[in-house]
């Protein structure tokens, strides 16, 4: 090749052909002359034995041959550090390689790498030209010249050009090629929004491999006759890896070297101190702790103590508000962390402010918290603050029977949490109850004022939406937190609510267990209202279990005692209760003027719907043994539409149960088997086992 600068010509030999550009005002044009050696460039890297899955990926990808004027032409393959992004684009360019006849240009950008700064533009132009056949002695001297040399040469001819681990968006434009024939498929960590909304790539978005394909990826490369012999081990070898295709192709790579059975293997690294030590390679920078740390130290200080404070959440997923209470920073900062995160793919953005962490990377972001264990557990105490705010906050909402609890101010007052009716409190609390149960369930780390406090919050939200084993749970980490404290009020009161959850559940000789000695307390303090409330439980379980006389005795009390103290709304539900006292024992008359009058106290409330709901389904069971079925059925109707409004899930099941056995009497068949199919929908969700009752019923119904 040879270069007259004064004409600013240059010639040289392009894939084949012979080529000449002339320079003019800084841009470059190219003219093909007559055919020379042969040179296709063909770069990819070899691509894994041991791929599976990625057919959607692949389909996305494959939409780069469209050549029509609707096709795309070019594609950011994006994901966390190990998902797999280079293999899955090595795996498409290679199995479409005839697609592209002109040649495959490939580069690492080093975007991610630690030991090396991102590569410049201008050095990946110049290996592509070079690839191409064009001589470097006349390799213009800025970027501008070198990107458009790189289009006139690549315009026209079909190439497929792979930018690996690119670092921004920047990095990338100077290296897209000319005219419509060629395609381009990036890989990075990072979102590469401008390079989405600039020139219209398509976004592929990688995620974890499903557990059928990191079983078959794990098969690929120790054999079947391996993992069919100890699927046991296969499988806690997904979830150890978290089925993470970089994390599965270590454990298989050391299972294919060590020739170590899968459970000797498994054991090994159940004895690692940190599951992020199993997963080492033993060469520097290929495990997965090292492709981590490369996206962890390109983090903002912000943005890295963000990750690591909310890799402590101890639920599946987190929001912004409690990711700012973790970490101590301001919720605007946190925001925009947060968004730093998702870019760089340490975090997944589920729905507008909801996020979650991949398991491994949360260990790895756990293991970075652990030289400060101080940090640890202030974060945990803003966490559980935040939520024990916002749940009372919620509460306030949800007409609970039980005295709010006096709270110091808010730590980060900017969290408040702040609901205008009860349905947002109901959809809050349901976004956040397996964060807060879990909240509940670390006696580590968080003190247990806030423990007990939490467990005994969600009572009301917990019973009415039918969660009784979390109910249960909740409750006894509750009580064990109260013990801690030595305080007798929050012991009594957790056994309170501890027996209130073994009845639910039927347990009524565990729940005395617990009711006895909170009684004890009450009676010793002098807290009337405690022993109207324990009295009212206690009379429940006597009532059930038919002894008349004890919970006679046992509803007298609790009414007296409520009267004796003013709280109003156990006043309504003692005397709603002794009213149920004279209905469960054949007394419908003697029931009617004090249900009657239970009823009217809560409607003059109106801040107790579940008890107002119950004391309309018991009115409605007075008029059924009364004779009086329309009566009864207009109760019933109330009462559900009470339940429905309030959010009152599980309890709906019972209002619908009522509502069809008054159908029956009345003798309408349709609208009886309508209410137990209401009922069953919500046993299904529930996964309540009562749902065999009502299917049993249906069927009777639908053999009559």
């Amino acid at each position: 090749m040879s270069e007259s600068r004064g004409g600013n010509r240059v010639d040289g030999v392009v894939a084949g052909a012979v080529v000449q550009t002339r320079a003019v005002n800084g841009d470059i044009y190219l003219h093909q002359a007559a055919p020379s050696c042969e040179m296709v460039p063909r770069q990819i890297p070899p691509r894994a034995d041991h791929f599976v899955g990625r057919s959607g990926e692949l389909g996305a990808l494959d939409g780069l041959l469209d050549t029509g004027d609707g096709g795309v032409h070019s594609c950011v393959v994006n994901g966390m550090p190990g998902v797999g992004k280079s293999a899955l684009t090595f795996h498409w360019a290679l199995l479409r390689s005839e697609h592209f006849p002109d040649g495959q240009l490939y580069v690492d950008l080093r975007g991610a790498d630690p030991s090396a700064s991102p590569m410049l533009p201008g050095e990946a132009l110049r290996g592509f030209v070079d690839a191409l056949g064009l001589s470097p002695d006349s390799w213009p001297g800025d970027l501008p010249r070198q990107s458009a040399l790189f289009r006139s040469l690549t315009a026209g001819r079909r190439l497929l050009v792979v930018l690996d681990n690119a670092s921004d968006s920047r990095q990338v434009e100077p290296l897209l090629p000319g005219g419509s024939a060629c395609r381009v498929v990036v890989t990075s960590r990072r979102l590469l929004t401008n390079l989405v909304a600039r020139f219209g790539a398509r976004r592929v978005a990688l995620e974890p491999l499903s557990w059928d394909e990191a079983s078959d990826m794990l098969t690929r490369m120790v054999g079947a006759e391996r993992t069919a012999a100890e699927p046991a081990a296969v499988a806690r070898f997904i979830d150890y890896a978290d089925r993470l295709p970089l994390a599965v192709a270590i454990l298989g790579g050391r299972l294919a070297e060590e020739r170590l059975s899968l459970s000797a293997l498994s054991e090994q690294l159940c004895a690692h101190p940190s599951c992020l030590d199993g997963l080492e390679t033993g060469e520097p920078g290929l495990g997965v702790r090292a492709v981590f740390s490369w996206s962890y130290r390109a983090l903002t200080p912000t943005a890295a103590a963000v990750f690591r404070m909310t890799s402590l959440h101890p639920g599946a997923d987190f929001t912004s508000r409690s990711a700012a209470a973790l970490s101590g920073v301001d919720l605007a900062a946190t925001c925009l962390a947060l968004t730093e995160l998702v870019r760089a793919h340490l975090v997944e953005k589920l729905s507008p402010d909801r996020y979650r962490m991949h398991d491994l990377l949360r260990r790895y972001a756990r293991e970075l918290t652990a030289v400060a264990a101080k940090a640890g557990e202030a974060a945990l105490v803003g966490l559980a603050d935040y939520y024990l705010h916002a749940a009372c906050a919620a509460n306030e909402h949800l007409g609970s029977p039980w005295d709010s609890l006096p709270l110091a101010p808010p730590r980060a007052p900017e969290l408040a949490e702040r609901f205008t009716s009860s349905g947002e409190a109901l959809a809050w609390l349901d976004a956040e109850r397996a964060g807060i149960l879990a909240t509940t369930s670390m006696q580590n780390g968080i003190p247990d004022s806030y423990v007990w406090r939490l467990a005994t919050t969600l009572v009301t939200y917990l019973d009415r939406l039918g969660h009784r084993l979390d109910l249960l749970q909740s409750q006894r980490s509750a009580l064990l937190a109260a013990l801690s404290t030595g305080d007798g009020w929050a012991i009594a009161m957790t056994q309170r609510l501890l027996g209130r959850a073994h009845i639910r559940l039927g347990q009524f000789e565990e729940a005395v267990e617990q009711l006895r000695p909170a009684l004890a307390y009450f009676e010793n303090s002098g807290d009337r209202a405690g022993q109207a409330h324990t009295c009212y439980a206690l009379s429940y379980i006597a009532v059930v279990r038919g002894h008349r006389d004890e919970g006679l005795e046992l509803a007298r009390r609790s009414l007296d005692l409520a009267e004796g103290c003013g709280r109003r709304v156990w006043l309504a539900k003692a005397t709603g209760n002794l009213g149920w006292w004279h209905l469960e024992f054949g007394e419908p008359d003697q029931a009617l003027a004090l249900i009657r009058r239970a009823l009217d106290q809560f409607r003059t409330l109106r801040t107790e719907p579940d008890g107002e709901a119950h004391t309309l389904e018991c009115l409605g069971r007075v008029y059924a043994e009364l004779e009086l079925p329309d009566l009864a059925l207009n109760s019933y109707a109330e009462a559900l539409q009470n339940r429905r409004r309030h959010g009152s899930f599980f309890w709906q099941v019972r209002t619908h149960r009522l509502i069809a056995d008054i159908q029956r009497v009345i003798g309408d068949r349709t609208a009886e088997r309508e209410a137990l199919e209401e009922a069953l929908r919500i046993l299904v969700r529930l996964s309540d086992p009562e749902a065999d009752a009502i299917r049993d019923r249906l069927a009777e119904l639908e053999a009559a």
